[in-house]
């Protein structure tokens, strides 16, 4: 599954469907730290805190660098809502 499918599915708010998305993409390429920040989101979207925090420490573990505003100012929705949304369930 692309990327781009598994964001449309996080913008629908399909959180289930993108966590088995991202889980699947994670399990074929386990340092695919773009991965780890969707399911981070999906995770913090379904109210799942415990999942989320242990997926941002996995980003951290890969990108010590990261940082959830450059990582959402880099994603291509129009709507400012959805990309602050990410950036929000980052955070959390």
């Amino acid at each position: 599954m692309t990327m781009r499918i598994m964001l449309l599915e996080r913008y629908l708010e399909r959180y289930e469907e993108a966590v088995a998305a991202y889980r699947q993409a994670i399990q074929n390429s386990p340092d695919f730290l773009m991965a780890y920040a969707g399911l981070t989101a999906a995770y913090s979207a379904l109210g799942n805190d415990d999942d989320a925090r242990n997926t941002a420490k996995e980003i951290l573990r890969i990108g010590p660098r990261f940082s959830a505003d450059r990582f959402a100012s880099g994603l291509a929705f129009k709507d400012e809502k959805t990309t602050r949304a990410i950036a929000e369930g980052l955070r959390k």
